[in-house]
């Protein structure tokens, strides 16, 4: 869990919309329900209304599993996208509420593919990093590319 506690909204987590600072609207899209397993459609979309625009998508391991197929679809299009893939190998969101309430967590932890390979063998970029360096060096880059690349932050690290 690295330096996030058991619960979501502990304000050490290096989660999103904790660590994002937001200066206007139309700059943050923070999904709520289920709505992470939509994200890559969403970013693509997002990408689409406004291509001059740099969009980045921020996704659980878990989540983006979902929708995983949607890379492809950012591939075609030759979509600048980064996707950075929070993997702690677990739905977090979903366990760290089942611990936080006194639950188990019962199936909420799994294995999780080598996501940098499954993007290249999608057509995109895949890189893993493990350090806050590491991944604004990768989102840096990723903005500069004519095709998406996804960012496997390996979360244990943070």
């Amino acid at each position: 869990m690295g330096r996030c506690g058991v619960h979501r909204h502990d304000p050490d987590c290096l989660l999103g919309n904790y660590a994002f600072p937001v200066d206007g609207p139309g700059q943050w899209f923070h999904p709520s329900g289920y709505g992470t397993w939509v994200m890559l459609c969403r970013r693509s979309g997002a990408k689409l209304a406004a291509p001059a625009r740099a969009v980045i998508a921020l996704a659980g391991d878990f989540g983006v599993q979902f929708t995983l197929n949607e890379l492809m679809t950012a591939v075609e299009a030759a979509q600048s996208l980064p996707l950075v893939v929070w993997n702690n190998g677990a739905l977090g969101q979903i366990r760290d509420d089942m611990l936080a309430a006194g639950i188990p967590a019962t199936a909420v932890v799994a294995r999780t593919p080598d996501f940098a390979a499954l993007a290249t063998a999608c057509g995109a970029r895949g890189v893993r990093v493990k350090t806050a360096a590491a991944l604004t060096d990768a989102l840096r880059t990723a903005l500069n590319c004519s095709g998406p690349t996804l960012i496997d932050v390996d979360a244990g690290n943070f």
